[in-house]
């Protein structure tokens, strides 16, 4: 899948980018108790601040809830009233709230995100949505999200790790309990594990009737990353309830 003598440096330097948006995210996931949010950096705080902090929303919106659109899917969630009925959307109410609009925010000023998020589809083999929702944004601006250039904190990086490339083929284990099966599939590095977690699930038979299948991700050096199911609308994994992935669908709901 991947040459092991082609690109090490930038594989290595994905491993090291994906520590501070993954640890902090798929801990806090984990363990909503000891959840601490990344700090809102001030006006003037260094770019890399900026980064550490929007990083974990990118990663949630795109991969936990499974957005095609992180921008749509916020803007909804905030019209709605912004509800925490799940995990996913109680940490992204209890991190982020209001100011997660800053992803409406950027995606108005650039193309930034939406070029993102279509690279991540094309790369799950996925077809991308089609469709516009009109979303209303306040005159709040964030600092470099979504007022310098076209992705000046270089937020790109998230699908990226999301993607690969990776040496990691990954283990899927299929065990058989009462009243079905459980699937988890063991890594042991980070980047690609979502790409990988579409792949794989690919080779298993489908579920018996009324049944739903379910996988556990487990990174070596993070420990699971939750619990994944397949959307049947869209096709996307993701670990929340089909309503909440539903939001950040545009042709959806």
């Amino acid at each position: 899948m991947f040459d092991s003598q082609s690109r090490p440096r930038e594989l290595l330097s994905r491993r090291a980018a994906s520590a501070a948006c993954g640890e902090v995210l798929w801990a806090a996931l984990a363990d909503p108790a000891a959840r601490t949010a990344p700090p809102a950096p001030g006006p003037d705080a260094p770019r890399a601040d900026h980064t550490d902090h929007w990083s974990p929303l990118l990663a949630l919106t795109l991969a936990v809830l499974g957005w095609s659109r992180p921008d749509v899917g916020v803007a909804r969630w905030l019209a709605e009233g912004m509800r925490r009925d799940d995990i996913p959307l109680d940490l992204l109410a209890s991190w982020y709230g209001p100011r997660a609009e800053a992803l409406v925010a950027w995606s108005r000023a650039s193309s930034a995100l939406a070029d993102h998020a279509t690279r991540l589809s094309d790369e799950l083999r996925l077809p991308v949505p089609v469709g516009r929702v009109p979303i209303a944004v306040h005159d709040e601006h964030y600092p470099g999200i979504s007022g310098a250039g076209y992705d000046d904190l270089h937020l790109g990086r998230v699908p990226d790790q999301l993607s690969g490339p990776t040496l990691d083929d990954g283990e899927l284990t299929v065990t058989r309990v009462p009243g079905g099966e459980e699937a988890v599939l063991q890594l042991e590095d980070y980047p690609g594990w979502y790409r990988l977690l579409h792949e794989k699930a690919g080779e298993l038979r489908m579920p018996p009737p009324g049944q739903e299948r379910r996988i556990e991700v487990v990174v070596a050096p993070l420990g699971s990353l939750g619990v994944f199911r397949r959307s049947p609308l869209t096709g996307r994994w993701h670990a929340t309830s089909e309503a909440a992935h539903r939001l950040g669908w545009p042709t959806l709901r």
